[in-house]
């Protein structure tokens, strides 16, 4: 099971380092699968807390505060009916949902961005955005394809997304851990210590190692792209394991 943890983390710091999320994406199927849908998504939201957190301090030049602002708070606001309706609804039925909610966004915010002009009005975009990921995130895992949604509607540039997108993980992800432990108690799972360094080192060598690397052949188009494509797959992966929890 550690090798399968260890290698998922590693894709995932690889992924964010190139694109500035997928992170948590890539390790939520792996970790629910493996310690259950509450533990493996509390131990998703404390990782995504610690990788987002390094790759915002490495970042901070880049950070766009008063955007970063414009999308926590709402964010952080509807993480309280967010984490309240994962105690009255059934995951499986929420994932469904919010993985159809962000394919149709993506497509509509694609389709709106071939307009010409300068893209939607930033500041009220950035609230409705921060607000709906916060809920997504919470509810369903899945808060990243809204954010890349808002930055294909505004025209938002890629470095500055990316950079920006680090502080927000790191706060949405700490609340949402905080507010679901309050609702529903429990907590992380028991792992062996050496489980925990393992991770830890996957981390490291997928951010700072391979990612290291890798970023070196990505320009922002291709890495505007990859974004695009996490976004999909985030819904479509929500899809799945919504419709997988929900058979007989």
């Amino acid at each position: 099971m550690t090798a399968i943890l260890v290698g998922a983390i590693v894709v995932g710091a690889v992924t964010q380092r190139l694109s500035g999320m997928g992170f948590a994406m890539v390790l939520a199927p792996v970790l629910v699968l493996l310690l259950g849908p509450f533990e493996g998504v509390l131990l998703v939201n404390f990782l995504s807390v610690v990788n987002s957190g390094l790759m915002a301090v490495r970042s901070r030049r880049q950070i766009e505060w008063r955007t970063l602002g414009l999308l926590v708070v709402p964010a952080i606001v509807a993480i309280i009916p967010g984490s309240w309706l994962t105690t009255v609804l059934p995951a499986p039925v929420l994932q469904v949902i919010v993985g159809l909610l962000v394919i149709v966004a993506m497509t509509s915010s694609l389709m709106i961005a071939r307009m010409p002009g300068d893209g939607l009005p930033r500041r009220r975009t950035a609230v409705v955005s921060g607000a709906v990921s916060g809920l997504f995130s919470t509810a369903a895992g899945v808060g990243g394809p809204v954010i890349t949604a808002f930055a294909v509607l505004t025209r938002w540039s890629q470095a500055a997304f990316a950079a920006t997108l680090q502080p927000y993980f790191t706060i949405v992800a700490a609340v949402s851990l905080i507010t679901k432990l309050a609702f529903a108690g429990g907590g992380f799972p028991e792992l062996h210590p050496l489980t925990w360094l393992a991770l830890f080192v996957g981390m490291f060598a997928g951010q700072y190692l391979l990612g290291g690397i890798a970023v070196r052949f990505v320009d922002a188009r291709l890495a505007r792209g990859l974004v695009i494509a996490i976004a999909y797959i985030g819904g479509a992966l929500a899809i799945i394991l919504g419709a997988w929890g929900m058979r007989p």
